[in-house]
């Protein structure tokens, strides 16, 4: 009787082991199939729209609710302003060199971005009208 007892138990503990090792595979399979993806930062839903280095967003609602506590450590924020201080400079710049020569010539626009994209719906039919 004892034997059989001792015979069940260690059946028992090698059925547990090997459905523990079972699990733990499974378990490490979503886990590296949750890491593939993109997280909102707002609601925990799947991201689909990427804002900087480490912040996704599921929608726009998510992002505009979020950016109050994200622009404090936004990467992409620090360095727009960067960017528009460097675009003004070199129109300046641009601006400058081409008073100095005949009034047939002038300078090429920058390529950062055109100044129709920044421009209102007023300044727009103004220019084209």
């Amino acid at each position: 009787m004892a034997e059989m007892r001792q015979s069940l138990e260690q059946e028992r503990d090698r059925l547990i082991a090997e459905v523990k090792k079972q699990l733990e595979l499974e378990k490490q399979q979503a886990v590296d199939e949750t890491k593939k993806k993109q997280w909102c930062a707002n609601c925990k839903k799947e991201a689909i729209f990427y804002c900087c280095w480490n912040t996704s967003y599921c929608d726009y609602p998510c992002q505009q609710a979020h950016w109050p506590e994200h622009m404090k450590s936004c990467t992409q924020s620090a360095t727009a302003p960067q960017q528009e201080a460097d675009a003004e400079v070199n129109t300046e710049t641009l601006n400058k060199s081409s008073q100095g020569t005949s009034s047939n010539t002038q300078a090429a626009p920058p390529e950062t971005s055109s100044s129709k994209e920044k421009e209102t719906p007023a300044e727009k039919s103004k220019d084209s009208g």
